[in-house]
């Protein structure tokens, strides 16, 4: 049995889609039902930014643009025979990789597909990429580049995002909170729990302040009631300055970033003037 799916077939025709491949206006449900569960509606979709960016695709293809223009162009060319030809799916994978099984059986139909030379190819995802900023073409435009180690990062921190959302849409390991509590009581059982526990706080703040308030390359001149008493150097974060300032003298002075930015001018008897900054090409 056909079904016609007017809400699909509104978004496809008053799309440019409709002019580089073609649609007849129905479409069969995987069961072969008159199923209303297949209807793209908002409720069948996981989450309402999928359903989102599935409208915001379609509607970004109402009026031509140089990503459908370029794929017409290439459906009416005649590569050289003998060349390595690839599948590009005309709408992304990536669009249809959480739709519900009927978009997900026309994805990899013979509409959705179109043979391309390599550097076609490339250039489809690059001007894709341009369009919607979407990573995934991005990496497979590295990936067309040849540069896997950039297009594998790029696919497993998606992985990961993936992975996490998961886990929080169904309350598992870091997002359960049986599982922190379980963790929390390993933590600290352990003989050297506070040391490791300060010792990670301290790295982890580190990394966070890293070159935020001054480089290594930043000198600064630190006057204690006025006077030029140390030219610091050679640091990194306000923790590596406030520790130099409490060998020379014992402070109660908790932040330095305040003097360092210029957002306050003396701060317990200390005050500072900056004399080189970081070269910039």
């Amino acid at each position: 049995m056909q079904k016609q799916n007017n809400i699909f077939n509104k978004m496809f025709l008053e799309s440019n889609l409709s002019t580089v491949f073609p649609y007849d206006g129905n479409i069969v449900t995987p069961t072969g039902e008159d199923d209303s569960s297949f209807f793209p509606n908002e409720e069948n979709y996981d989450n309402k930014k999928t359903y989102s960016s599935f409208k915001d695709f379609f509607s970004s293809l109402t009026s031509p643009n140089e990503y459908l223009l370029f794929i017409k162009e290439c459906k009416e060319k005649l590569y050289p025979e003998g060349i390595v030809l690839h599948k590009h799916h005309i709408v992304p994978k990536h669009w249809f990789r959480k739709f519900i099984p009927l978009l997900q059986s026309y994805k990899d139909s013979p509409d959705n597909l179109v043979l391309l030379s390599r550097d076609d190819h490339l250039k489809a995802h690059q001007i894709l990429y341009d369009m919607y900023k979407r990573p995934q073409d991005l990496a497979s435009t590295l990936l067309l580049k040849n540069d896997l180690v950039a297009s594998r990062r790029i696919w497993r921190q998606l992985g990961a995002k993936a992975t996490n959302a998961s886990q929080k849409a169904g309350k598992r390991n870091f997002w359960d909170t049986d599982f922190q509590k379980e963790m929390a009581t390993r933590s600290l059982a352990r003989v050297d729990a506070r040391e490791t526990r300060r010792t990670g706080g301290k790295k982890g703040g580190r990394q966070t302040n890293l070159n935020r308030v001054l480089t290594k390359n930043d000198h600064f001149i630190f006057f204690f009631e006025g006077k030029p008493v140390l030219c610091i150097f050679n640091c990194e974060t306000g923790t590596d300055v406030l520790e130099i300032l409490k060998q020379y003298k014992e402070t109660p002075m908790l932040r330095v970033s305040p003097l360092l930015t210029g957002t306050r001018k003396t701060a317990y008897g200390w005050s500072c003037q900056k004399i080189t900054s970081e070269k910039k090409d």
